[in-house]
């Protein structure tokens, strides 16, 4: 069977390019279609004052009124959107999402040497610049794309939006949970940093958090603990930084072998690009 350019799956879908580049690189897109709806007041109570002290929470965010309270229990003010603004942040998401994950991960061939992992010769031959053969060992460019939908049509993630005071001294934490039927479901403001929103997409990208095994977090997913204890784990996207590596790579590699219909042997890198190991693996 050829291999499949397009597919669609209820957690995203992919593209994967028809040639490769001058890297002897083939693009390999994951889609993600995503609902954002924005959340506004409903009124009733004008004066409630914001208060800041943690309270027992049910890990839900409640919108009621003119207010919410985040996964602590904290309280805060709602405003009304505007088109235009809410336009802005709609346009922000896309942009600063897809800069924070496009091209960071790369993926490698099976080892064609390796009769248990080896790709048919035909879909290895055509997953490659006809040109380099030999010269230059393929490799797949790995690419984040983010398209924005009505609520009204099929997608993968509905996030609630909702727009903040600027200046207010709680800090509203965004997050995502599954909810029946298996689509993404959460909540983000119009305050989320670019780190916010690329980790908030890691989850969407089917990721936990960096230390999620900590028999800490089994309690409560959103401690500080979770997000990671070493250094390390902390600049870690699912953390509480912004690197972006080849471990992020669950959707990527779920997709080339959905489109190759081969399960073994792709590894996952974020060497950029990823000439060191491929001739290191050449050389062996």
């Amino acid at each position: 069977m050829p291999i499949t350019l397009n597919l669609h799956t209820p957690d995203f879908d992919s593209e994967l390019g028809n040639s490769a580049d001058s890297d002897n690189a083939t693009p390999l897109t994951v889609v993600l279609k995503v609902a954002l709806i924005p959340e506004n007041p409903h009124g009733g109570e004008p004066s409630r004052p914001p208060s800041c002290t943690d309270r027992p929470t049910n890990n839900r965010i409640s919108i009621g009124t003119d207010w919410a309270n985040d996964l602590h229990g904290r309280v805060f003010r709602i405003n009304q959107w505007g088109s235009s603004a809410f336009q802005h942040f709609r346009t922000r998401f896309k942009r600063e999402v897809e800069q924070a994950w496009n091209k960071r991960i790369f993926i490698l061939f099976p080892d064609q040497t390796n009769r248990n992992q080896a790709l048919n010769p035909t879909d290895y031959r055509s997953l490659q610049n006809l040109s380099l053969i030999g010269r230059k060992p393929p490799f797949l460019r790995c690419r984040l794309r983010i398209d924005l939908v009505p609520h009204t049509t099929r997608h993968h993630a509905l996030m609630h939006v909702l727009n903040v005071a600027s200046g207010q001294s709680c800090q509203f934490q965004a997050f995502v949970g599954r909810r029946a039927g298996g689509v993404d479901e959460g909540f983000l403001t119009n305050q989320c940093s670019a780190r916010t929103l690329a980790h908030e997409t890691g989850h969407l990208l089917g990721l936990d958090h960096v230390n999620a095994d900590d028999p800490r977090c089994r309690n409560n997913r959103h401690a500080s603990i979770c997000y990671g204890e070493t250094e390390r784990e902390r600049r870690d996207v699912m953390g509480t930084g912004t690197v972006v590596h080849g471990g992020h790579a669950r959707r990527w590699l779920e997709a080339i072998r959905q489109h190759t219909r081969h399960q073994p042997g792709w590894q996952a890198t974020h060497i950029d690009p990823p000439m060191d190991e491929l001739l290191r693996r050449a050389t062996q």
